[in-house]
């Protein structure tokens, strides 16, 4: 077995970055990709007499 070089430990530093980034936006994906639940409370719909007037 080889002993690790300078440029072993900085790469090992930049892939060890990278996964940290790469679970960092996973976890953002999965709760940006939750279903949305519409509150019917809060959005006034607009009957065909009140467009009118």
């Amino acid at each position: 077995m080889t002993r690790p070089t300078p440029d072993d430990d900085h790469f090992r530093a930049r892939l060890l970055t990278f996964q940290r980034e790469l679970l960092a936006v996973s976890s953002t994906d999965l709760e940006a990709a939750q279903s949305v639940e519409l509150d019917q409370t809060a959005v006034r719909r607009v009957s065909r007499m009140d467009a009118l007037q």
